[in-house]
């Protein structure tokens, strides 16, 4: 948000908006890179269950 005050209340509104939008776009751009890593744990585990609950616990970490 910059503090320019010239701005009309939905010009600041729309500036604060974008912010939002844009910072939650970065923290899902950022998640792939652990979704990779949970879903290699998954597929390496699938074929003992035992494991399975081990990959769950990580998950949630």
């Amino acid at each position: 948000m910059t503090n320019n005050e010239f701005l009309s209340p939905q010009q600041q509104m729309l500036e604060d908006l974008m912010a939002i939008i844009d910072c939650f776009f970065c923290r899902l751009y950022g998640l792939r890179r652990y979704l990779q890593a949970i879903q290699e744990k998954i597929n390496k585990n699938l074929d003992s269950p035992d494991d399975c609950a081990k990959v769950e616990m990580e998950v949630q970490v």
